[in-house]
């Protein structure tokens, strides 16, 4: 993993140690990305191929979370919700919606957030959208 991916890693597992908070976030990371991801409409394939370029980058060392995470949307989008009609503007409500339910899980089991209103840059808001899923995935793992 590269230095900083490894770095922003090692702070949200720090966040993220109740099995419970864990799994929702993984099952509310392939929805958001999904709902992400058929935002391009007939390009959401493209999008998912850049997507899984920059995993194999920065985190070259875990390629099983990375297919985990690619099988997963894939399955998603272009089998299971790509049949339905969703406007942008349903697409775009889903994705927000189920990008900020999480926060309900660390409520829940008194964790707190990573990414707090007064440390918000772009780059860590890039991060905590597309690397929940695969930093949820890699603290599961770390759990057994």
């Amino acid at each position: 993993m590269i230095p900083i991916i490894k770095k922003d890693f090692d702070e949200f597992e720090q966040y993220h140690r109740n099995i419970f908070n864990i799994s929702f976030h993984i099952f509310c990371g392939f929805i958001f990305l999904s709902f992400l991801f058929l935002l391009f409409k007939k390009h959401h394939l493209k999008a998912l191929a850049i997507y899984a370029l920059i995993l194999i980058y920065t985190m070259k060392d875990k390629p099983l979370i990375i297919m985990s995470v690619l099988v997963g949307l894939y399955i998603l989008t272009d089998v299971v919700l790509k049949d339905y009609k969703f406007k942008l503007y349903q697409l775009f409500g889903l994705f927000l919606f189920f990008y900020f339910l999480p926060d309900l899980s660390h409520y829940l089991t008194n964790e707190k957030t990573v990414l707090k209103l007064e440390n918000i840059t772009f780059f860590n808001l890039f991060t905590n959208i597309f690397y929940l899923l695969p930093f949820s995935l890699m603290c599961l793992v770390n759990k057994f």
